[in-house]
């Protein structure tokens, strides 16, 4: 009967369960608990059956359930890449629906000898209807961090290495990666790697490793256009082109940026006062993002809502030259925006 979302905990409490869902991002942690659930049955004496959510039909996973162990004094049955319960992009089709619903109730009358195992590629849905009743008699762990807990993952991860790093090289890194959880530990690890003969993380490491997103570059895109630093601007640009993205989609997000700025500066100057919650529903952002809103506010004292106009203008106009052929040559048309903006 526990939510958790460490791993020490987890190995103290999993004896007492015989149901548990595993999920998240951190794939080390899943591994250490799928393996210290296979312990839970003599190895001489074990019975363990693998099915893939993704392949096998409800009938399988019941009889694996239900099926006596003749020999074995207990089994295990592992249902793996039940993807559904877990957040995504995708819609849940309603056979998955179905498929989750027909699982509650195999774990509500599973046998004494079976142990039911649950894994999820992706951070828990955890208002999933299996997540809840399983928190109710067995165990969710979630090895997924929220944007406030993962400061102090990043500081434990390179501590644990021999690392050290401050709270400033924390915000920048993970400003650098849009505190994508997916990302975290493959790029603390390449920071581990390239610090090899230093002991403390600086910025200009970070700077080295870090791949970072698409937003990213285009907010740094848009914070040199304020500074009418186009030289800057079209070296972020060279560098996402190098990067084999897109024109149109750089175009696009750099258009979005300037909306948001618009948008914000206009919301801000009807309610000066207004908390960030309501901020970001009317800029139709995630309200999980505050970050996003604090960087909006800071690059905005760059920019009149003059300016602002005349950026979004001149953004319209050079996706219609690309797409209507008169200017055929999009990373001309981009340089050209960016020294447009800057005059």
């Amino acid at each position: 009967m526990m939510l958790t979302n460490d791993l020490k905990e987890f190995e103290r409490e999993f004896q007492n369960h015989n149901v548990f869902i595993i999920g998240g991002i951190e794939k080390d942690f899943i591994k250490n608990s799928i393996r210290k659930i296979y312990t839970l049955v003599d190895s001489k004496e074990t019975d363990i059956r693998i099915l893939d959510a993704e392949t096998a039909d409800f009938e399988e996973i019941k009889n694996a359930c239900f099926t006596t162990t003749f020999f074995q004094s207990r089994k295990i049955v592992h249902i793996k890449k039940l993807n559904v319960i877990g957040i995504s992009d995708n819609e849940k089709n309603a056979v998955d629906k179905n498929l989750v619903k027909n699982i509650i109730e195999i774990v509500k009358s599973l046998p004494d000898d079976t142990v039911l195992l649950i894994t999820v590629e992706l951070p828990l849905d955890l208002n999933n209807q299996l997540c809840k009743v399983v928190q109710e008699i067995g165990v969710v762990a979630d090895y997924t961090w929220s944007k406030q807990d993962l400061p102090n993952y990043v500081d434990k991860m390179l501590n644990k290495n021999g690392k050290k790093i401050g709270k400033a090289e924390i915000n920048y890194f993970l400003d650098a990666i849009n505190y994508s959880q997916d990302y975290v530990k493959s790029e603390v690890d390449k920071l581990i790697d390239v610090s090899i003969n230093e002991e403390k993380i600086t910025n200009e490491m970070i700077d080295s490793i870090v791949t970072r997103t698409v937003e990213s570059n285009v907010f740094k895109m848009v914070d040199s256009i304020g500074r009418k630093d186009a030289q800057s601007a079209i070296s972020i640009l060279t560098n996402l082109i190098n990067q084999n993205e897109p024109i149109l989609k750089i175009l696009t997000m750099i258009t979005r940026q300037f909306r948001l700025l618009y948008l914000l500066k206009s919301i801000e100057e009807r309610n000066r006062n207004i908390s960030e919650e309501e901020a970001l529903k009317k800029l139709g952002l995630d309200l999980k993002r505050r970050f996003i809103l604090r960087n909006l506010r800071t690059q905005n004292q760059k920019f009149s809502k003059n300016e602002l106009v005349k950026c979004l203008n001149l953004c319209l106009e050079t996706d219609f030259n690309i797409k209507s052929g008169k200017n055929s040559d999009g990373n001309l048309a981009m340089e050209l925006l960016i020294l447009n903006i800057c005059k």
